[in-house]
């Protein structure tokens, strides 16, 4: 869910729920000071039919601002807070996690094991968002998993809004690891059209057990949707 007016947001959390959705992922921190609201509007609209997430995208910038949203949104019952500081600020996470039991989750701090080695060390998350195309592909990924679960962090598998062929990898390194307890790939479902073939039942999606990842690809939407090609040469 984008950053709208709470009443918008409210609206599509009314619709999300007839739809078959069980989670709602809110985009937070924008520059209007209605983060609040909007959590608020989109609780009272669902109830607690929905479980919701925030992301602030680094948008509450410090921790200082962050903490104070925090616990502005402690009454509305948030399942986790993804990166709610700048990516730069591992200490800060330090800092937030002394004044706050509420499950902090880090993304755009975590690319590299060395990164995730050091929110392990500090014990300031409780999990970490990893994305394929900011690790490096399935294999990175399935070894920070790895590392996630011996260092007492869960993991989901994020979304750069990708089509069905990258989505469906991340599904299939989901079902791999009993560490990964979440996924958010809903790219496919934004899309008018895209060149792959996942299929989405709410509140699941249908992974087969054809061969590599299952999908089969359009060619020729693949072409009518190519903007520039090139030859790679080994």
């Amino acid at each position: 869910m984008s950053i709208l007016p709470p009443g918008v947001l409210a609206e599509q959390a009314r619709q999300a729920r007839s739809q078959g959705y069980r989670h709602l992922k809110m985009k937070l921190g924008g520059d209007d000071g209605l983060d609040t609201e909007r959590v608020r509007a989109v609780r009272s609209a669902i109830n607690d039919d929905l479980a919701i997430r925030v992301d602030a995208n680094q948008g509450w910038g410090d921790p200082a601002t962050a903490r104070a949203m925090i616990r502005a949104l402690e009454a509305y019952r948030i399942d986790w807070i993804e990166q709610p500081i700048r990516a730069d600020d591992i200490d800060g996470f330090r800092l937030l996690r002394q004044d706050t039991s509420a499950c902090l989750m880090a993304d755009e701090s975590v690319v590299d094991a060395g990164d995730l080695a050091q929110f392990v060390r500090d014990r300031s998350v409780d999990m970490v968002n990893l994305k394929l195309m900011k690790s490096g592909g399935i294999t990175p990924c399935h070894r920070l998993a790895t590392q996630a679960e011996l260092g007492g962090l869960k993991v989901q598998i994020g979304s750069m809004l990708e089509t069905s062929i990258a989505s469906a990898a991340g599904f299939h390194l989901a079902l791999s690891h009993p560490n990964i307890v979440s996924t958010e790939l809903s790219g496919p479902m934004k899309f008018t059209k895209e060149p792959g073939n996942l299929q989405y039942v709410l509140p699941e999606v249908q992974i087969t057990e054809e061969p590599g990842l299952g999908i089969e690809v359009d060619r020729d939407v693949l072409t009518e949707l190519t903007v520039s090609e090139c030859e790679i040469s080994r």
